[in-house]
């Protein structure tokens, strides 16, 4: 509940709230890095108000549990319906601490799933920040990055906050009127297909390229059999007239896709 108060209080952090922090034992000046868990469905899962925090209040401990199994110092919060897993340290916890917790967000939702197989959930992870105003930083992070994966239609998982600004390299990047039109050139055969089976193929495309070219990870991340993958991007191929076993089409191409997919 204090760390809920910290959260959502639109003013500076008042001594008093440091103060109760302190008596608990809650080390406000240290490190903090938020994980937000949401459900997508909750609402269509179940209609009772009552019933549906129950829900999440199992999902909150089943989460907690998995990523306090590794020893770390984790804190369970609740913002209206939204769990917030929030890691403190005491000293800097590195450059690392990001890619550990997007794993610990991942435990985190397999022990959801596990206990709660009828929902689906998804998970953003923010960045380490100093102090308590780097708690709020954190948080806001983790939302962001829920927001972003929603936005662009992501499949349900773990999304991390862009710490180290690949997003804006990307978009600074595709700026350019000359990168704008070797996108379209490269992806032209794909939207020629219209606009909807343009986009699957493109995600698909995508997804494998992200995967480092695992049939079976992007058929468990676009939740497909893996038969269906590999027809799709047989398929892809051939229209793009491409080799993806060559490193530098590879990753022109998913220069591309991800540039195709920043809106």
């Amino acid at each position: 509940e204090l760390l809920a108060e910290l959260l959502m209080s639109d003013s500076a952090i008042s001594e008093d709230l440091l103060g109760r922090a302190r008596q608990l034992g809650i080390p406000v000046s240290g490190w903090h890095l938020a994980v937000r868990v949401e459900a997508d469905d909750l609402d269509e899962a179940e209609q009772d108000e009552v019933r549906r925090f129950e829900l999440l209040e199992s999902a909150g401990q089943a989460a907690l549990q998995a990523v306090s199994a590794t020893g770390e110092t984790w804190y369970l919060s609740r913002i209206a319906r939204a769990i917030i897993l929030i890691r403190m340290t005491t000293s800097n916890p590195g450059p690392q601490a990001g890619a550990r917790a997007a794993r610990s967000a991942e435990r985190a939702l397999q022990a959801i799933a596990a206990r709660l197989p009828a929902l689906r959930f998804r998970a953003g992870v923010g960045a380490a920040h100093e102090g308590p105003m780097g708690l709020r930083a954190s948080a806001a992070e983790a939302r962001g990055a829920l927001a972003a994966a929603r936005a662009a239609r992501r499949p349900a998982g773990v999304a991390a906050h862009d710490a180290v600004g690949i997003r804006r390299m990307l978009m600074e990047w595709y700026a350019s009127d000359t990168v704008r039109a070797s996108v379209r050139d490269q992806l032209a055969p794909l939207e020629k297909l219209g606009p909807a089976r343009a986009d699957t193929a493109i995600r698909t495309l995508a997804a494998y390229l992200d995967e480092q070219g695992s049939v079976v990870k992007t058929a468990e991340r676009l939740h497909l059999h893996r038969n269906a993958v590999t027809n799709r991007l047989r398929s892809i191929t051939e229209l793009l007239d491409v080799d993806l076993e060559d490193p530098d089409q590879r990753l022109a191409l998913q220069l591309a896709c991800r540039a195709r997919l920043l809106g």
